[in-house]
């Protein structure tokens, strides 16, 4: 597919000029109270950022750190920087301050730009810019990021360690062009920003609302939390694009299909960040009229990769199908010595095209080990294990998640799907645990009636999907399952529900 030439701020131009008195955002982060803001006005107040950011020493290249809550100052903040021909990092405002000086001091920004008086990230000692409503703060040594970059988000994938992962300009404007088929979307379309600020989710949430001229809704950090509240939210703001992890949409799906869905607002609902095992979307694909996508992606692929509208096949046989690949992207699925797999067997995905990153920020070694060029194309290696089938790819799980028991390969997304597909379960998954003295596997899960399921009908009904050394030793049931702060299935808290129990 071709490069459109137009970056994410010149579309954005282009819909406050064509658009000048649409609603860009509707700022609802304060309870109780709410700000609604024309494209014109965020527009003119992003340009008036941009002055007095250039003003302060910001010059083209620079990367500013924004330190903000989710809301209107925010946004105006990302652009204000792009429209200084420099490029932001986004930190959780909200999450571990000891998390975001590491990203900071890894990432070694020009500035940050925080609220006023209100940054955990420098100290008291760093020079400070203080300007409407808001502090810059100046670092003493700073490295410039690659040339073209339009953000950086820091990811800690399988490792724990957190790194930068530099998106440009071009990558960004490849995703939009490369969903724009999917998407038909406009003025009238409310996109409800869910994610925080620092998860790539968002990413696709803010900017496809305003590259296309839509409506972007920002609530306060309770309500997303609250599926009833949430659900309200959707409803009562006419919410037509909404975008979830499967983990977060579990608890939210009761609530939305206790509505009389005639004439639903809800136009699509985007799946990402994680596996979707499907059954559990069977009533409310039953009640609603959505185009109910799975789309796969990783911050390196900028965010999306793949895309499948999810059919009553896929929620009947519980099959994480991903679909088929963007346009742009070229894939290939290899075994452990980089060779391809035949047809319908199970193999690492790597994906080369426009919207694959040009590696880790300031890590050489780490980028080779994840990016390699084969046949002139530029691959990352996704660790993540498919298998290619008539109707897509089909996701498996992580080479990572693969561990051995007892002499015994076992994936783990295999055993994940087959706990999904016992009836009375409404979440399931596998973790190893380790002991001083042994490692087994164990199964957290969500009961449909919040009962327990007994470890003896489990194991006879998991009997009949797996063999004997696949099957969980020990089985607890949870209220729900627990999330990390972007909505993804937290295993090290579903670990320490084994370890709290011994």
């Amino acid at each position: 597919m071709g490069y459109s030439g137009k970056t994410v701020v010149d579309r954005f131009i282009s819909v406050a000029h064509d658009f000048p008195d649409s609603v860009a955002v509707r700022d609802v982060t304060v309870l109780g109270s709410e700000s609604v803001f024309t494209y014109r006005e965020l527009y003119e107040s992003a340009r008036n950022r941009s002055a007095e950011l250039h003003e302060a020493g910001i010059v083209p290249g620079d990367l500013v750190a924004v330190d903000m809550p989710a809301g209107f100052d925010a946004v105006v903040s990302f652009l204000a920087v792009w429209l200084a021909e420099a490029c932001y990092l986004p930190l959780d405002h909200f999450g571990p301050s000891e998390r975001n000086r590491s990203i900071v001091e890894d990432a070694a920004p020009k500035a940050l730009l925080t609220p006023e008086g209100k940054s955990s990230v420098f100290d008291s000692s760093e020079p400070v810019t203080r300007k409407n409503g808001y502090d810059l703060l100046f670092r003493a040594h700073a490295h410039q990021p690659p040339s073209g970059t339009a953000y950086i988000i820091y990811t800690s994938g399988t490792t724990g360690d957190p790194k930068g992962v530099p998106v440009t300009h071009r990558n960004l404007s490849a995703l939009f062009d490369a969903t724009a088929p999917w998407f038909d979307v406009d003025t009238t379309d409310t996109w409800l920003l869910f994610h925080s600020l620092a998860f790539d989710f968002s990413i696709w949430e803010l900017w496809g609302a305003l590259t296309t001229g839509g409506r972007l809704l920002i609530p306060d950090r309770l309500t997303v939390r609250d599926p009833e509240k949430c659900a309200d939210l959707i409803r009562n703001e006419q919410v037509s694009v909404l975008n979830q992890t499967p983990t977060s949409f579990l608890s939210l799906a009761p609530e939305l299909c206790s509505w009389d869905f005639q004439g639903s607002c809800l136009r699509y609902v985007v799946f990402g960040g994680e596996q979707l095992f499907p059954r559990f979307l069977r009533d409310f694909c039953k009640s609603s009229n959505s185009f109910v996508y799975n789309m796969y992606g990783i911050t390196e692929i900028t965010v999306h990769a793949t895309i499948r509208r999810v059919s009553w096949s896929d929620i009947e046989l519980n099959i994480s199908n991903i679909g088929e690949t963007l346009p742009g992207f070229t894939a290939r699925v290899v075994d452990e010595h980089g060779y391809e797999v035949p047809f319908s067997e199970v193999g690492e995905l790597l994906l080369a095209g426009p919207q694959v990153v040009g590696g880790y920020l300031r890590k050489p070694e780490l980028s080779e080990r994840r990016f390699t060029v084969l046949d002139g194309k530029y691959y990352y290696r996704s660790g993540d294990l498919v298998r290619r089938e008539m109707e897509g790819f089909v996701y498996v799980g992580r080479n990572d998640e693969q561990v051995k028991l007892r002499g015994h390969r076992i994936e783990l997304g295999e055993v994940d799907r087959a706990l999904q597909e016992v009836p009375g379960v409404t979440a399931a998954l596998s973790v190893v645990i380790e002991d001083e003295d042994e490692r087994y596997m164990a199964c957290a899960y969500v009961s449909e009636d919040a009962t327990d399921i007994t470890t003896r009908r489990w194991r006879n009904a998991l009997s009949e999907r797996l063999p004997s050394y696949m099957i969980p030793r020990r089985f607890a049931r949870v209220d729900s399952m627990p999330r990390t702060r972007n909505g993804k299935i937290d295993r090290g808290e579903i670990e320490n529900v084994f370890r709290r129990a011994r």
